[in-house]
């Protein structure tokens, strides 16, 4: 049962991170930020994105069993 409440809490505070990206790619877009700082960004909130479904689908799976 900890190693769940572990799993969830690291996948909340991935969300925070991929929110707090989109808000911050927002900001950056409308703000006259680089090319280079928006492609950054960019790609790590998909890292995260990618990671966040991957671990979204390692619990699917723990409470399916």
């Amino acid at each position: 049962m900890l190693l769940i409440q572990a799993v969830r809490l690291e996948l909340e505070l991935k969300e925070e991170k991929v929110a707090s990206l989109a808000r911050e790619l927002d900001e950056l877009t409308f703000g006259g930020k680089t090319e280079e700082e928006v492609a950054h960004l960019k790609k790590t909130k998909h890292e995260l994105d990618k990671k966040l479904k991957e671990q979204v689908s390692v619990c699917n799976t723990w409470f399916m069993t």
